[in-house]
């Protein structure tokens, strides 16, 4: 593998360590010596933020995949960072439990990986993030010390929420080793609908939105799909069998009273695919009353593979092919309300010193900096990746 094509620069050295202690040297030595040091679990996220402004150490946590403990009775599970998604489940399944997270590439992305990334998929409507379900966390710092926080137990969580300070920080505060998660029961039953719209009955969506999403249960997932111009909308109610089913039915009905076609009842084991490959992934935050106009004035940019939109979350999540159009995107986002949160795009636009990956700054940078200037004042871990190149 050539990293210079996702890293911009090839590392020195790609280092494999088996245990923490380790872990802890290589970043204790690296800090020490004025050295930098890339975390890569599955490379699945590895195109996503500014490129590293140096990377002397690749520090490849391969080896660091096993599912250390799974307690059904206290519906937890503690495992290494290098574990792939799709591991964690398979063990999770076998006493009929799951981990409701699904970013995508779950075979390959792992367990550091979705924590660093915040990574999440459709299903955050209904199960909220990452946050929401890690309680324990292990990482070296980047002076080499080994930090736990959190715990192994739900009731035992207490004090400083030590873990979260790196949901989302891409690595730049510490390296993941380990983590303990909240676990869920599979639901009896699942509905999954899909709503086939057209532009002829576009003034019916905004209802059939609010209809759907103010029930007396709320969907589980509810997504805006557009591509092709095709149009979209998958619901899905997850629980007991009896209100799952009253949900569905409701759904028929309202369809009806709308003058919209009956939505097409998918399989029990329905997951939203993921997008096809394209050269660049772009996500943009706005408030969820603006989110279905948004979704609108994306799509009729014309540059798009797919607008994949959370309504309930103000989330629009777009594929383009060719950097030109992903650049295209982010300058029109720049001059709306709509506030760019992640890109996962070729090196030749990550690189581009008039492109903002993160836009605008959050109202939290100051404090941002000051966490990396203090926790990490020689820029030891993946210097310059994320917010304002921090």
């Amino acid at each position: 593998m050539q990293y210079a094509d996702i890293l911009g620069i090839e590392p020195t050295a790609v280092v494999q360590p088996v245990t923490q202690d380790e872990i802890a040297a290589v970043i204790r030595d690296a800090d020490a010596s004025g050295k930098s040091v890339i975390p890569w679990g599955g490379g699945t996220a590895q195109d996503y933020g500014y490129p590293p402004r140096r990377a002397d150490i690749l520090l490849d946590l391969s080896q660091f995949r096993r599912v250390l403990a799974h307690e059904p009775g206290d519906l937890t599970v503690t495992v290494e960072a290098g574990a792939t998604l799709a591991d964690v489940q398979a063990v999770l399944a076998r006493e009929n439990q799951f981990l409701p997270l699904d970013p995508p590439h779950a075979d390959r992305a792992t367990m550091g990986g979705i924590i660093a990334m915040d990574a999440c998929g459709p299903s955050r409507v209904g199960y909220g993030r990452v946050r929401d379900w890690l309680i324990g966390l292990t990482v070296v710092d980047p002076q080499g010390r080994v930090v736990k926080g959190g715990g192994k137990v739900v009731k035992n969580v207490t004090g400083y929420d030590l873990p979260k300070l790196h949901v989302g920080a891409l690595g730049t505060l510490g390296v993941l080793v380990e983590a303990t998660f909240k676990v869920a029961p599979r639901p009896e039953t699942t509905c999954a609908l899909l709503f086939r719209l057209t532009r002829a009955n576009s003034d019916t969506i905004a209802p059939l939105l609010t209809a759907l999403l103010t029930r007396r249960v709320s969907p589980s997932l509810s997504l805006f799909h557009e591509a092709d111009r095709q149009r979209h909308l998958f619901v899905t109610w997850s629980g007991p069998r009896e209100v799952v089913d009253g949900e569905c039915n409701a759904a028929d009905v309202l369809c009806q009273e709308l003058g919209i076609s009956a939505p097409l009842l998918l399989d029990s084991a329905f997951t939203v695919a993921e997008p096809l490959p394209t050269d660049a992934h772009i996500r943009l935050r706005v408030s969820p009353s603006d989110a279905w106009r948004t979704h609108c004035a994306v799509a009729a940019l014309g540059i798009s593979e797919t607008v994949q939109t959370l309504v309930p979350l103000g989330i629009i999540e777009v594929s383009c092919t060719g950097v030109g159009a992903a650049r295209t995107l982010l300058n029109w986002a720049s001059e709306t309300t709509a506030s760019i949160s992640e890109v996962h795009a070729p090196l030749a636009l990550r690189s581009e010193e008039n492109i903002a990956l993160w836009h605008p700054l959050p109202p939290a940078f100051p404090l941002m900096q000051r966490l990396k200037e203090t926790l990490d004042p020689n820029g030891t871990l993946n210097p310059g990746r994320f917010v304002g190149g921090l």
